[in-house]
């Protein structure tokens, strides 16, 4: 969005929160808006009103979650995706959300649980990877830390981005 266009835009989005058929778009419109504008306050205040009127609206919780992210509350952005995934179980990017959440948080049982199952599922993303690992590491299971990481290696050339990614984790983890 153009900033030249945030005043219109802000003018309309309250108006359609103001009417009963258009006040969930109205207020995750205003929640956009003021995401753009870095007004997280806001932003927050938007969302809650948005998940008010509708419990389920997972675009929502995603988004305060990712504000939740910013603001360095990683337990709520793990409260939020939780949420998410009680109404979508299948909702791989909660899940591996969620996993990076608690590891920030300094949960990393709950963190390399969700990392698994995002594995399970989707082994091609590095991060779940180096994020499982630092969470085992957490755990004082570096040996499985490391064998992660020798596993993730296998999966990428080694002249990639990623290889070097998980390379330069496992000498972090291999002290």
């Amino acid at each position: 969005m153009r900033s030249g266009n945030l005043p219109r835009a802000l003018r309309l989005a309250t108006r359609y929160a103001t009417l009963d058929e258009f006040r969930l778009a109205g207020q995750f419109a205003l929640a956009c808006i003021y995401e753009e504008t870095g007004d997280l306050d806001a932003m927050g205040r938007a969302l809650d009103a948005a998940i008010g009127i509708d419990l389920r609206f997972p675009q929502a919780r995603m988004m305060r979650a990712a504000a939740r992210f910013k603001n360095e509350d990683y337990s709520g952005a793990a409260q939020d995706y939780t949420a998410v995934l009680e109404d979508d179980p299948s909702h791989w990017n909660a899940l591996l959300s969620r996993g990076y959440a608690w590891l920030l948080a300094g949960i990393p049982g709950r963190a390399e649980e969700d990392l698994s199952r995002f594995l399970a599922f989707d082994p091609e993303r590095v991060e779940a990877w180096i994020w499982r690992a630092d969470a085992l590491d957490d755990l004082g299971r570096n040996d499985e830390a490391l064998q992660c990481l020798r596993d993730a290696a296998t999966r990428w050339p080694e002249a990639s981005s990623s290889r070097s990614k998980i390379e330069e984790a496992y000498r972090k983890l291999n002290r």
